[in-house]
C-alpha cells in the first residue's frame, strides 16, 4: 500500500512545517532506547526489558522518518502496524529482510505486554542487529535532509 492510500485510508496524516530539530529530537529518543539496550544485551541483563527496548527504538526511529517525510500515524488500534506499513513504502525494498523481522516482534511484544514469553539471548541477539540496521538506515537518511537544508 502506498503512502498516499495510507493517507487516503485514514491510517497515517499528512503534515507541514515540520522541523529537522523535532525529526533528530525523536530520532535521538530511539538511539537512547537502542543503546540502552545494546549496552544491557552486553551486561547480560534482563532479556525481556532490553527486548522491549530494541522494539521500541525502531518503532520510535520509524515514527520520526515517517516525520521526515511529512507523515504521523493516526493514533488508535493498529498503530505499530501501520507504523511498520509505511516505512516498508518509504524504505520501498531496502532491508526488507531485517523489517519482516522487526514486524514479527511486534506480536513478540504484545505477548510480553499481555501474558508470558521467553526470550533467548539468540533472539535479543538479531533484534538488537535488525535494529541497528534500521537505525542506520534512517539515521544516513536525516543526515541527507539535515545536510541539504544547511545549504539553502
Amino acid at each position: 500500500m502506498t503512502l498516499k492510500e495510507l493517507e487516503n485510508d485514514g491510517k497515517i496524516i499528512n503534515i507541514d512545517n515540520v522541523s529537522i530539530k523535532e525529526v533528530k529530537a525523536i530520532f535521538g529518543q530511539a538511539v537512547r532506547f537502542f543503546n540502552t539496550a545494546k549496552r544491557g544485551f552486553l551486561n547480560n541483563e534482563d532479556e525481556l526489558v532490553l527486548y522491549i527496548n530494541v522494539y521500541d527504538s525502531t518503532r520510535i526511529a520509524s515514527e520520526a522518518l515517517l516525520l521526515l517525510k511529512g507523515y504521523r500515524i493516526k493514533k488508535g488500534a493498529g498503530y505499530h502496524i501501520r507504523t511498520f506499513e509505511a516505512i516498508k513504502e518509504i524504505l520501498n525494498g531496502q532491508l526488507s529482510k531485517a523489517l519482516s523481522r522487526i514486524e514479527r516482534r511486534r506480536s513478540y511484544r504484545n505477548r510480553l505486554e499481555y501474558g508470558v514469553i521467553d526470550i533467548s539471548r539468540s533472539d535479543l541477539k538479531q533484534a538488537i542487529k535488525d535494529a541497528e540496521e534500521l537505525i542506520l538506515k534512517i539515521e544516513s537518511l536525516i543526515k541527507k535532509v539535515d545536510r541539504q537544508q544547511n545549504l539553502l
